[in-house]
């Protein structure tokens, strides 16, 4: 191959294009060194807010976690094994190329293979803004409902999302939420639509709450070295005397 070459030209593009993922480039502490995501652990946990503000990097992190999933889901050989991939705030992913693939390819096969997919978003709308995430919606058999605005459930109805002929939408609209109490939850089955509400213990509301007060309050006690469980029963208590 001369230096001119066609073959020359396109090796020298590949090199400037990967050279931001080698161990010189801006990117190389990411992939640098040995991997350490163990998928055979019963629980992991895949957390990529960081790379929001980097969507060349955070393509590429994408692809490889698919792959290491898509291995650990399909081509393990072991379907004895119950597998379920869950994607919080789905809507980033369910319209874009290689992501949405991998979601609509799991909500068609991963039953086969023992497994199961979740997706979790805000709106019913977010389900129908692309084929993807129609995919995801019509091979659910569970759809599970929190409360939603009065106003998004008009859209879904009108625009043919829901269908109220059996007053679905109707029970939807009697959802309720009461902050740090409990949270109404209708469910979508097989077996029909039933409500329930869902209550847990004043301790572990405060470990998951959302709250941008008590996320700060938490992370003020474990700066000054007071133990996590010991800092959550303080903040149970802090909120107990309002």
């Amino acid at each position: 191959n001369t230096d001119d070459g066609p073959l020359h030209a396109t090796g020298k593009d590949l090199a400037v294009m990967l050279h931001s993922y080698t161990r010189h480039g801006m990117y190389g502490d990411y992939f640098e060194g040995e991997a350490n995501i163990d998928l055979t652990n019963r629980f992991v946990v895949l957390e990529l807010d960081a790379l929001n503000s980097m969507p060349d990097l955070q393509a590429v992190v994408l692809l490889i976690l698919m792959m290491r999933i898509t291995q650990a889901m399909y081509l393990s050989g072991n379907k004895s094994q119950r597998k379920l991939c869950i994607i919080d705030e789905a809507w980033r992913l369910m319209g874009r190329g290689s992501a949405g693939d991998f979601i609509a390819e799991g909500y068609r096969v991963a039953r086969k293979h023992g497994g199961a997919f979740v997706t979790i978003t805000q709106k019913v709308s977010d389900y129908f803004s692309s084929e993807t995430a129609k995919a995801a919606y019509m091979n659910s058999d569970y759809s599970i409902f929190l409360r939603q605005k009065l106003a998004e459930l008009s859209i879904a109805e009108n625009a043919g999302y829901l269908d109220n002929s059996d007053g679905t939408v109707d029970v939807l609209r009697t959802l309720d939420t009461q902050q740090g109490k409990y949270s109404e939850i209708a469910i979508n089955s097989p077996d029909g639509l039933s409500v329930v509400r869902f209550q847990v213990d004043q301790a572990t509301e405060k470990i998951y709450s959302t709250k941008a007060e008590e996320v700060d309050f938490l992370k003020e006690q474990r700066a000054r070295g007071v133990p996590f469980f010991d800092a959550i029963n303080a903040l149970v208590q802090r909120s107990a005397k309002r």
